[in-house]
């Protein structure tokens, strides 16, 4: 017997949290595919501005229904007027995580210390990057975590412990070297002393949960993606994550559903993100082509921004860079993100790139870390004001303060990334256009048009492509696998799959909380 409940990700895209419970002849196994952080919900309540209080622990988030009430989450984060009666119970083996991209991963942080996150070596250098590089927000804290407490004047109060401790790792093969070394390292810290209170997780091979787990890699818009399949004894379960055939990877996903069909799995999970989104001719060599005609077009400055830790958009602007007689520069926490990188695989993306050397009084950790390890490739505004033709800016809207000591006049912004799908991110390209105006740049990637009496932005193709796999994609990837039974999760669109009924494949459609039989 096997049980599958869409904890969430049902009906609505990201904050994936679904539980498998099977018997193998063992008493309450289980485990979790993801435990994102719902964007959707939390923009129901709260905005940048108005956030989950810190020093309450879980209680906001359960109080407001952003994470759901269960019995595996970590004891030293509840504060006393939590009823934890009612959560519900749930066997929790191990987490498989299928990239780092905080909709999938973002509030695992808040699970049970001792419950093992696997992963692809690639996605655990980037977890650690990421919990490194910013310290105080829990979503980032799944590697390791300061330990709370209740305060000791009001138990109502949580608040940090100076001790850390981390988490056990599982990986698909053997543990390379360079990552090992990456996570017995400090957290972010200055102090030394807090050194010594750091307890690493331990890293280990997922077959040694004694659970038959396959592990596949799959083409997206972050690198470490992977599908999983678990074994029960009602047949395989097989889970896509979030997956793409148009990148230069993607013959991994073609891999996987050819894999995959060979389980003959009884029930597949699968992303429909795109599926009620306009069909589009996209792919990363189109993006290249468009981008690297923008940038030849310009004389002075270029400012590329592009999604949060998409390493493959980074490498097409580097070699735009190069093919243009520019430098790409980028940021301190990229660079940290591209070294723990290369203690997964080998690989130097630093080469040739350089980084920029920020305005500030003390630096943390990581940065102290860049800047002994490539001191010779920082450059600082003055190097990039007196010759702007000669590089280009991996900065986002987020970072253009950093414009103003550079106080360069004119250029060109390329906006490569995903378009406005809510109000709040409406609001934030209004703001990038006054910025764009006042720095008197262009903008490229996306143009403002007037709706209504207000300014509305609109995306202008080709200069983007997709980390999600089309809608006629993803049905041809079911047809492809063909499992006996289908179930769409991180979609707002689920009715998209009930064509493949005729193919002789069961469409469940299904609704958070409710446990489904297999």
């Amino acid at each position: 017997m096997a049980e599958v409940t869409v904890f969430d990700g049902a009906g609505c895209i990201g904050g994936n949290k679904v539980h498998l419970s099977f018997d193998d002849g063992h008493a309450g196994r289980g485990l979790f595919f993801d435990f994102g952080m719902s964007y959707s919900k939390i923009g129901r309540y709260y905005e940048e501005f108005l956030r989950p209080r810190s020093n309450r622990g879980i209680h906001d988030l359960l109080a407001m229904g952003i994470v759901p009430p269960l019995t595996c989450y970590r004891h030293d984060i509840f504060p006393e007027d939590v009823d934890r009666s009612m959560a519900r119970r749930v066997a929790v083996d191990a987490v498989l995580i299928s990239h780092a991209h905080m909709d999938h991963v973002g509030h695992a942080s808040l699970l049970d210390m001792n419950i093992p996150f696997a992963c692809t070596p690639m996605s655990a250098a980037i977890i650690k990057s990421l919990r490194d590089c910013n310290k105080g927000d829990v979503q980032y804290d799944c590697p390791y975590s300061s330990e709370r407490m209740r305060s000791r004047g009001e138990p109502r109060c949580i608040s940090s412990g100076k001790r850390y401790v981390g988490r056990g790792l599982l990986l698909p093969g053997d543990c390379p070297d360079g990552l090992r070394k990456l996570y017995a390292s400090t957290p972010s810290s200055r102090r030394e002393a807090r050194a010594a209170n750091y307890e690493a997780g331990a890293i280990g091979r997922i077959d040694e949960t004694g659970i038959e787990v396959r592990c596949f890699p799959v083409d997206h818009s972050i690198y470490g993606a992977a599908a999983y399949a678990v074994n029960t004894k009602a047949g395989w379960v097989v889970y896509s994550g979030d997956l793409r055939a148009h990148g230069r990877n993607g013959g991994e996903t073609e891999r996987f559903a050819e894999q995959a069909r060979g389980l003959d799995p009884r029930l597949l999970i699968v992303e429909g993100t795109r599926a009620s989104r306009e069909e589009r001719q996209e792919s990363e060599e189109i993006v290249e082509e468009n981008c690297l005609r923008a940038v030849s077009d310009e004389r002075g400055l270029v400012v590329a921004d592009f999604g949060a830790r998409n390493v493959e958009r980074l490498e097409i602007f580097r070699r735009i860079a190069s093919a243009t007689g520019r430098e790409l520069v980028i940021l301190m926490k990229d660079a940290h993100l591209l070294e723990s990188m290369r203690r997964a695989d080998g690989v130097d993306r630093l080469d040739g790139l350089r980084i920029y050397d920020d305005l500030r009084t003390r630096e943390d950790r990581y940065q102290e870390e860049v800047r002994e390890l490539h001191s010779r490739r920082m450059v600082d505004a003055k190097e990039i004001a007196d010759s702007p033709s000669s590089f280009i800016l991996s900065f986002s809207f987020w970072d253009l303060g950093r414009m103003l000591d550079i106080r360069t006049d004119g250029g060109t912004f390329i906006y490569s990334s995903s378009e406005a799908y809510s109000e709040e991110q409406e609001i934030d390209f209004r703001r990038l256009s006054n910025w764009l105006h006042r720095l008197g740049m262009r903008p490229v990637g996306f143009r403002m048009e007037t709706v209504a009496g207000r300014e509305v932005p609109r995306k202008v193709e080709g200069y983007h492509a997709s980390g999600h796999i089309s809608a006629s994609g993803v049905l041809q990837l079911v047809r492809d696998i063909r499992p006996q039974a289908v179930m769409p999760i991180h979609t707002e669109a689920p009715e998209l799959f009930s064509c493949l009924e005729d193919d002789g494949i069961e469409v469940i459609v299904p609704e958070e909380g409710r446990p489904y039989r297999l």
